[in-house]
């Protein structure tokens, strides 16, 4: 009976989510077919504005127009050109570089509202997908691992066309001098938490590790999360396919990160274990750790911790960022 009503409550849930996002989408094809209208009614003929519309107490009334064009056609051919292949993108390895070159140029007039078509997209296959799903509870270790690998998956994929709507290249960006700052938070005896946590992880994760700490350099944040239970909440989280890196704002663009996991699920016992001892371990140094933000000696040496960091993850950490933050 009780695994019924949570089969029941889940169903309900999906399909209150589902009716959101398609007012949304339908909020969005709403927009385009006005925006096409406004277009058409400015076209200039001979110095003169032909307008095929009027307005009347602040209204804009628009006449029929057979010849017009419509835009909302014209925009599921486009979708439709792009829909199928990422449809069998794999979440799970695909690369920001391989999204980026996937989406059309940032100058296509399509290209914001086929990302958030597509992000539409992926949560409905999300939704769709859970709705059939039998209650978590009652599914067998292996099969819970793959629910939530599947999640991580769609998930990451989002978090990538998020990215991609605020991204500049460095070419495109005068301002890339300035960048958010990692803190790396130390253990009780001095050695650098997130780099003894990763020593004990499989390197096949470590280019998926790299993807999110340069997120939180850049200021995307792949996959952002709040974390609001037990004693870690507010903490917050970026997220790959299977992996975590936990952080927490210390002042202005500085950011304290605390640890890296390999999560199998959010049910992790052992990963809540381990994140609570980490947070209890940032307390004791939280207060130290933003009176030296004033110290350059400090800076120096987290910095040269930083580049161990990224040489642990096979690369060299030299590369420049715009600011970017969670609150601007």
């Amino acid at each position: 009976m009780g695994s019924e009503i949570v089969e029941k409550n889940k169903a309900s849930q999906c399909e209150e989510l589902l009716k959101l996002i398609e007012c949304g989408c339908e909020e969005a094809k709403s927009k385009r077919k006005l925006l096409a209208k406004l277009e058409a009614a400015s076209i200039t003929n001979d110095g003169e504005v032909v307008s095929n519309f009027s307005f009347t107490n602040g209204n804009a009334n628009f006449s029929d127009n057979e010849s017009s064009i419509d835009d909302s056609s014209k925009f599921e051919e486009f979708v439709a050109r792009y829909l199928s292949e990422y449809k069998r993108m794999d979440g799970s390895t695909i690369t920001f570089d391989e999204i980026i070159e996937f989406l059309p140029s940032k100058d296509n007039g399509y290209f914001n509202d086929l990302v958030y078509r597509l992000i539409f997209e992926t949560k409905k296959e999300i939704v769709e997908w859970t709705s059939s799903t039998t209650v978590e509870s009652e599914l067998s270790e292996d099969d819970l691992a793959f629910y939530y690998d599947y999640i991580d998956a769609e998930e990451r994929k989002i978090s990538l066309l998020k990215k991609a709507l605020t991204y500049e290249s460095v070419e495109e960006d005068s301002n890339t001098t300035v960048k958010n700052e990692m803190i790396l938070v130390p253990t009780p005896t001095g050695n650098i938490r997130i780099i003894e946590d990763l020593q004990h992880i499989a390197p096949e994760y470590y280019p998926a590790f790299k993807e999110l700490l340069e997120s939180i350099e850049d200021g995307t944040f792949l996959g952002f999360k709040t974390l609001t239970k037990g004693i870690t909440s507010g903490l917050s989280e970026v997220k790959g396919f299977k992996i975590r890196v936990v952080f927490t704002r210390l002042k202005d663009n500085y950011y304290a990160i605390l640890t890296a996991f390999v999560k199998k699920s959010d049910n992790d016992k052992m990963y809540r274990t381990n994140l609570e001892n980490r947070y209890v371990n940032f307390k004791m140094h939280e207060d130290q750790l933003i009176k030296q933000l004033d110290n350059p000696e400090f800076l120096n040496e987290n910095a040269l911790q930083v580049q161990e960091l990224y040489r642990l993850l096979g690369v060299e950490e030299n590369k420049e960022y715009k600011r970017g933050g969670l609150n601007g």
